[in-house]
């Protein structure tokens, strides 16, 4: 489905732009989900975890 839409989109917009417009309409439908994102970024946790999930 995401194909046939981007085929018909590349008429119109240029592949920079359909790109463009790709990640900021999936970032802003992730953006209801990060609510906690800031809290968890600025607790110790948080890089805990990003560190063991390195493997370091």
């Amino acid at each position: 489905m995401y194909f046939i839409l981007q085929k018909l989109l590349l008429l119109r917009y240029s592949s920079f732009e359909l790109i463009c417009y790709s990640i900021w309409i999936g970032t802003i439908a992730l953006l209801p989900m990060s609510s906690n994102l800031l809290h968890s970024i600025q607790s110790n946790s948080f890089w805990e975890l990003s560190l063991l999930s390195t493997g370091e």
